[in-house]
């Protein structure tokens, strides 16, 4: 018994020094053909980091290969610093990033640094794969530089409004975001988890 028990206090010890992660794997699927994969990955430690990759290729009439890069820091529950990467057949479409300092937040996008004027932002798009946004009215893109807006949208599903008037949609069970759907140019792309 204190065998079982010593062994049971260092494995807790390691983890609570180490911190762990979660990892979630989604495929992704346009028009209910699997054209690609991402992952979402968090590590719990003092500063949590929560990073996002995906990749889809289509080839249908035209070879489309596109890539997804999301990283984003946080520290009791208030962002720090993101990033986000796309690329569109090798091209960089995007790269934006978001730090905190104390001043509020310096942004930068495609169409240049900003700031805003912030004290603290509590959720991102990398947040939404890990947290159901419960009470949540305002989610951060790193993508457009703004909040967006979500909402409820039924039992555990939100809305997310975009600026060009779309929206996504993410459904969870038990906290974790299992489903996700979007309208694309080329169609309905969604994601599920594995």
């Amino acid at each position: 018994m204190y065998l079982l028990r010593s062994l049971l206090l260092a494995v807790m010890l390691l983890f609570s020094a180490k911190g762990f992660s979660q990892k979630l794997k989604y495929s992704i699927r346009l028009n209910d053909e699997v054209v690609g994969n991402m992952t979402a990955e968090r590590t719990n430690k003092a500063k949590s980091t929560i990073t996002i990759n995906s990749f889809i290729a289509i080839e249908k009439f035209i070879k489309i290969e596109l890539k997804y890069f999301m990283e984003s820091v946080y520290e009791k529950g208030k962002l720090l610093t993101s990033r986000t990467i796309q690329k569109f057949n090798g091209q960089e479409q995007a790269n934006s990033s978001t730090i905190f300092d104390k001043d509020g937040y310096k942004v930068t996008t495609r169409q240049g640094t900003s700031r805003v004027n912030l004290k603290s932002i509590q959720h991102n798009l990398c947040r939404l794969y890990f947290e159901e946004p419960t009470g949540v009215q305002e989610v951060w893109s790193d993508t457009f530089g703004k909040m967006l807006t979500i909402r409820p949208a039924g039992k555990n599903k939100y809305e997310l409004l975009l600026p060009d008037g779309k929206s996504n949609f993410y459904s969870y069970h038990k906290g974790i975001c299992t489903y996700v759907e979007t309208e694309t140019p080329v169609g309905k792309v969604t994601f599920q988890l594995s």
